[in-house]
């Protein structure tokens, strides 16, 4: 939902900002999304590869959240400028953003079997498609209230902070290896609990030694 929203809001609603703000027109607009367009497969085929090789998958997630809210920093920013050719700047940092799509998918594919598969393919459609209603709706209602303003560009800067939420969440998930380390420990502590009261009872003479070896 929160991914869903996040996109949506820097793609639809963006470019009703560009044009409301800076005057953009169809070139400029189809300029910015052949920008976005043309970064987004060097970084799903180089840089997410190297960050799930060398950082895991759980570090591009906390990637990808804080590049999205840095990117709905720096668009608040420029709005506050008259420099509007400031977001061309921009949107090659936005594909970066998107890394945690195939980052989800691959974490709830591993929890499930692969007849689910369907099932949950859906269901994340539909809960995307809730948050992609939302963020058109959001950016109206704070658009109308805040372009004519000192702040025009406080869309995004609601946007980020409704993204919060996701952010939090992606930052306080742990990974998997350190639950199975605390399983791992609290056995080994079982185990030598189990040798120490067993070494003590031979020292007593209540077990023979031969029938622990």
């Amino acid at each position: 939902f929160i991914d869903g929203f996040g996109m949506d809001m820097l793609h639809s609603a963006f470019m009703v900002f560009a044009r409301k703000l800076y005057h953009f027109d169809t070139e400029h607009c189809a300029t910015f999304l052949m920008l976005v367009g043309v970064t987004t497969p060097f970084v799903m085929a180089v840089i997410l590869p190297g960050l799930l090789s060398c950082r895991g998958e759980l570090f591009a997630l906390r990637f990808s959240s804080v590049m999205l809210l840095g990117v709905f920093a720096v668009l608040f920013l420029i709005g506050l400028t008259p420099y509007g050719f400031l977001l061309f700047v921009a949107a090659p940092f936005i594909p970066l953003s998107h890394i945690s799509g195939p980052v989800l998918l691959g974490f709830a594919t591993r929890e499930l079997p692969k007849d689910e598969w369907g099932r949950l393919t859906g269901a994340t459609m539909a809960v995307e498609t809730c948050g992609r209603l939302l963020a058109p709706l959001t950016a109206m209602y704070v658009m109308r209230r805040t372009m004519d303003g000192p702040w025009p560009s406080a869309l995004f800067l609601v946007a980020a902070v409704l993204m919060l939420p996701g952010v939090a969440i992606a930052w306080w998930v742990q990974p998997k290896e350190v639950f199975e380390k605390d399983d791992e420990n609290s056995q080994m502590e079982f185990s030598e609990d189990e040798v120490m009261s067993a070494t003590s009872a031979v020292s007593l003479g209540s077990i023979p030694a031969a029938s622990i070896s």
